[in-house]
């Protein structure tokens, strides 16, 4: 007797299918695209002035946002205004930052309790979900689109 060979079971032609769910961008991209949006805030609020040095900066692509608490590019603390500030490139490549001068600076400009603030803030925003952070992300980029807007950039 021969034998048939076994045949695969067909899906009906008329099956309705799914709507795929619309997926959100990863954490990685929203970062980098918020990283980039709140640089150029930054360099336009500051006027291209050093934080730390008070050197007028001579154009636009030589200014740096440089961080006083240091974190992970997908951190919340990375995008506390007050955390971030134009810097020349020798302050803030060649001098790591320059961070005496530039904690003294922020307690003068925010008053004192600001540095404590900031550890904080950085100790607190780790305990977030993944799409806890996505959506934060994705309101602080809107965010900072508009502050860019006001800016005139």
């Amino acid at each position: 007797m021969k034998r048939t060979p076994f045949k695969k079971k067909r899906k009906p032609i008329n099956k309705v299918r799914k709507p795929k769910k619309e997926k959100l961008p990863s954490i990685n991209a929203l970062a980098k695209t918020a990283w980039k949006l709140m640089s150029k805030y930054v360099r336009l609020r500051d006027g291209l002035i050093c934080f730390t040095c008070g050197k007028e900066i001579e154009n636009f692509s030589s200014a740096q946002a440089g961080h006083y608490k240091h974190a992970p590019k997908k951190s919340v603390v990375s995008y506390d205004e007050r955390n971030i500030n134009c810097q020349c490139i020798s302050c803030n490549h060649y001098k790591g930052g320059n961070l005496g001068v530039y904690a003294l600076n922020l307690e003068e400009k925010y008053g004192y309790g600001i540095l404590q603030e900031l550890e904080q803030k950085k100790k607190r925003c780790d305990g977030m979900s993944i799409l806890e952070r996505k959506l934060w992300f994705i309101d602080k980029i809107e965010e900072l689109k508009e502050l860019i807007n006001r800016e005139g950039g």
